[in-house]
């Protein structure tokens, strides 16, 4: 109810309080970030919500690993994590309850940008008229800002199947999104590959795959393993695999028949002065001048780090589209 209020109140002409204030644009802003945070909390709210139940029908159909992987969203969650890392979790159950979740809020903010353009838009236009030209310029600048973060939310929309919010925006992905990868991936034995030289996290990394139709990379033998190892960038790249439930799952729930850990791994250690402990893995690249003989020992070869942080060796991923 109050999510909806708040967005009734961008639909009707600025109220008094914005005509009082010291600059309507600084008003306006602050009642769109209001509205947006709003949006977000409830969001949140009905994801833990929708979390529950589906931990109750696991406990009820005696799924051990679904409620594992529900409590330790449910706890992540608590702790600020973000809504969209809900994707990520290896457990298809809870992916699904995020992607329904974020679907939502997406569509959501979609309606509540449109309105916030169209107000950014009229004060473009009523400052021009009052030959305010600095005003003008801050709602000019403030309606690209939005515009670019408009056209990022219809294109995630596309890429889930829905449709963009305003039918003017045509979405920069196909609905309902058809079966191409990237025309710069690698095809080999079937798939496609495609090696991203970016330092981010595991979530982050496999959420980016997602976005693309695809997924982290799971490995099936050592010719994969040697394929994905050559496939670009000579430092570590995160796999797609992780801990779920106590142990290693691969994030399209293929089967976990070849592994290839280096020495001692994987070793769950606990990231210092915390109790979270290391649930993703990232295959070692073909560094030189390492430690321990790394050129004959670690090359290709898995180490399980933190999923949740970057990694200063880890510096690039590698998605897999399974045609």
């Amino acid at each position: 109810m109050k999510l909806m209020l708040a967005l009734m109140t961008l639909t009707l002409p600025m109220l008094s309080v914005l005509a009082q204030a010291s600059s309507p644009l600084a008003a306006l802003k602050t009642q769109y970030k209001t509205t947006s945070s709003l949006l977000e909390s409830e969001a949140r709210a009905s994801y833990a919500s929708a979390l529950a139940v589906s931990g109750k029908n696991f406990r009820q159909a005696g799924d051990v690993d679904g409620v594992v992987a529900v409590e330790a969203e449910l706890i992540r969650l608590g702790k600020g994590g973000m809504l969209d890392a809900g994707i990520t979790n290896a457990y298809a159950g809870v992916s699904s309850v995020a992607m329904n979740s974020v679907q939502g809020r997406d569509k959501k903010l979609g309606v509540l940008m449109d309105q916030y353009l169209a107000k950014l838009d009229a004060a473009v236009k009523s400052s021009l008229q009052a030959n305010k030209i600095e005003d003008a310029k801050l709602a000019k600048s403030e309606l690209e800002r939005v515009r670019l973060l408009k056209s990022d939310i219809d294109s995630r929309i596309a890429m889930q199947g829905g449709e963009a919010s305003d039918p003017k925006v045509a979405p920069t992905v196909p609905s309902p999104p058809k079966k191409t990868a990237p025309a710069d991936s690698v095809e080999f034995k079937g798939h496609h590959y495609k090696h991203v030289p970016e330092i981010v996290t595991w979530d982050a990394a496999n959420m980016q795959c997602n976005r693309m139709g695809g997924h982290l990379v799971t490995i099936t033998d050592a010719e994969e393993n040697d394929f994905v190892l050559n496939l670009g960038g000579t430092w570590d790249k995160w796999i797609g695999l992780r801990k779920t439930g106590g142990k290693f799952a691969w994030i399209d729930k293929s089967p976990l028949n070849y592994a290839n850990w280096g020495p001692g791994q994987p070793d769950a250690a606990k990231e210092k002065g915390k109790m979270e402990a290391e649930n993703a893995v990232a295959m070692a690249g073909k560094r030189e001048n390492q430690y321990y003989g790394w050129t004959q020992q670690w090359p290709g070869r898995w180490n399980d780090l933190l999923g949740s942080k970057t990694n200063p060796d880890v510096k690039g991923y590698v998605c897999e589209w399974d045609y």
